[in-house]
């Protein structure tokens, strides 16, 4: 299918800064998708050297460059190219990822297999390095319909393998909602994506793809590999839970709140402590159980008194499960060199081949 229409069926929108090389590989990976009706609209936040097609060497009318006057930051940049999108369907893609071939193509499949839900998920696979890998295709996807309650416990809980701003929005629930979030004054959007997952849980309706269709890039030059500043992360995921307890106690998601802020917990406490371990080389036991205490200021904004013990209880068992991480730790003397670091990162590259 080619795009002919002055509203393409989707939007791709790619916040980016000073990757180039990077910028040309994603955009490949677009340009060779098997569905075509698309428009991408690519936020430049470098604002030292403007941005063309000549500079990219991609001459094609479906891509639309914004070189923004004044750096944005990534998540003023995603809402700018929000605003910007002419579809019905939105994407964020982030500059050094890539899709595979049939990515649209499935998803196009799956929102007329469901008649239209309001978001689609995929699943997603790693690359390692800056070099452009071989990414394929399938020829099935397996999928499947959620509710919204549905979909996000299984994506707290681990069953859904998903990248949070990578999901497929109906436009103008995105804008109605705001778009992304910031929880930290700083040129990433530290949580940003993990919120609009979790704001998925009061939709009516989610589909989900289980195939790896995005390829989440891990490099050097990345933030998440060479960022070792562990108090962004830790501001930020105190502002996260704060704003994720808002969506968590809302009535359709009641019933299943231990659970979800189980996992919430789970995973902004692991994010926190993976960033622990690449700064200091050991778990500094003692800094994550502040970190993990910080959270009984968020809680307080639960009226509920139920839901309120619910949450002061799932605390104290976070606290308990990682002390007794720390003292495993601390008794076996554990220390990681960064550049173990690296080497776990093409380890997952190279497994996520493998599995869904």
């Amino acid at each position: 299918m080619n795009s002919t229409s002055i509203q393409p069926y989707f939007s791709i929108g790619i916040p980016t800064y000073n990757r180039k090389q990077l910028l040309k590989q994603c955009l490949s990976s677009i340009l060779k998708q098997t569905f075509t009706d698309f428009e991408v609209l690519i936020g430049n936040d470098y604002t030292e050297e403007p941005l063309s097609s000549d500079l990219l060497s991609m001459e094609d009318s479906r891509i639309r460059i914004i070189n923004h006057i004044r750096n944005l930051g990534e998540v003023g940049n995603m809402n700018a190219l929000l605003k910007m999108s002419r579809s019905r369907y939105f994407i964020w893609q982030f500059d050094d990822d890539l899709y595979a071939p049939d990515f649209l193509e499935s998803v196009y499949s799956v929102i007329n297999q469901f008649r239209q839900p309001q978001c689609v998920y995929t699943s997603y696979g790693y690359v390692w390095g800056a070099s452009f890998p071989k990414v394929t295709g399938k020829t099935s996807w397996k999928s499947k319909l959620f509710s919204g309650p549905q979909f996000i416990r299984r994506y707290l809980s681990g069953r859904l393998k998903i990248l949070g701003a990578c999901g497929i929005f109906d436009a103008e629930y995105l804008k109605v909602m705001g778009g992304a979030q910031k929880f930290y004054d700083c040129p990433i959007g530290v949580h940003a994506e993990h919120f609009i997952a979790v704001r998925t849980g009061l939709l009516n309706r989610v589909a989900y793809v289980n195939e790896p269709l995005v390829f989440y890039r891990n490099h050097e030059d990345s933030w998440s590999y060479k960022n070792k500043d562990a108090d962004i992360y830790k501001q930020a995921g105190i502002n996260f839970i704060r704003e994720s307890i808002k969506v968590l106690t809302e009535p359709m998601l009641r019933e299943d709140f231990e659970q979800n802020f189980s996992g919430l917990l789970k995973l902004s406490i692991n994010i926190v402590l993976g960033k622990l371990i690449i700064r200091d080389g050991y778990l500094n036991k003692q800094e994550l159980t502040e970190y993990i205490f910080s959270f009984q200021g968020q809680i307080g904004i639960i009226k509920d008194p139920v839901l309120y013990e619910t949450a002061r209880v799932c605390l104290e068992r976070a606290a308990k499960q990682n002390r007794t991480l720390a003292m495993l730790k601390t008794k076996f003397k554990f220390y990681t060199p960064f550049p173990f670091v690296k080497f776990a990162y093409m380890i997952r590259a190279f497994l996520s081949r493998f599995r869904c």
